[in-house]
């Protein structure tokens, strides 16, 4: 993929291609999983960087966002990593979650359930941003997970119910939601 600056080659074009409609997604999901903003951004940057880097033009257009997802999380597992052996203990970082165009309204219920997603286990957090927020299928969650598809359909309606205790969702609000 090395060309001149400036000069894009048909392999980069089939990548913008691809990856435009799902960047923001992709985001999202950082945002998610890195609990910060400016980690987000270098995961997301991180992630296009490897994706392109290891992109082959003759891979189907149908696997492409489960590729950038998974390249994302394995990331974001390897930032962990290294945070809990070189970085020592510190208080949660403030939430700079709640973007600029997120109303005033709203900010107050999105920080509430990021904060619950906080508390969830990392599988089962990941499990239900991918499926819930970046609009991943299960066989798409399964992939960027591994294991089985049951074991994914379990983490996310596990991940639900933490939630909706988190959250103080009766079972009655619930039953009538679904």
């Amino acid at each position: 993929l090395r060309a001149q600056p400036g000069i894009i080659v048909p392999q980069q074009e089939q990548f913008l291609r691809l990856l435009m409609p799902v960047r923001n997604q992709l985001f999202r999901f950082a945002v998610a999983l890195m609990r910060d903003h400016d980690d987000a951004m270098d995961l997301t940057a991180e992630t296009i960087l490897i994706a392109l880097e290891g992109y082959d033009e003759r891979k189907p257009d149908s696997g492409f966002k489960s590729y950038l997802f998974t390249i994302a999380t394995r990331l974001c597992r390897r930032i962990t990593m290294r945070r809990r052996w070189f970085l020592p203990l510190q208080p949660e970082l403030s939430e700079s979650i709640a973007g600029n165009e997120t109303p005033p309204d709203v900010a107050a219920d999105v920080g509430a359930l990021r904060t619950a997603l906080g508390q969830l286990p990392a599988r089962q957090r990941e499990a239900i941003t991918l499926f819930e927020l970046a609009g991943l299928s299960l066989q798409e969650v399964q992939q960027v997970q591994g294991g089985s598809l049951s074991g994914v359909k379990s983490r996310i309606v596990r991940g639900r119910r933490r939630l909706a205790e988190l959250l103080g969702a009766t079972t009655q609000e619930l039953t009538n939601n679904q």
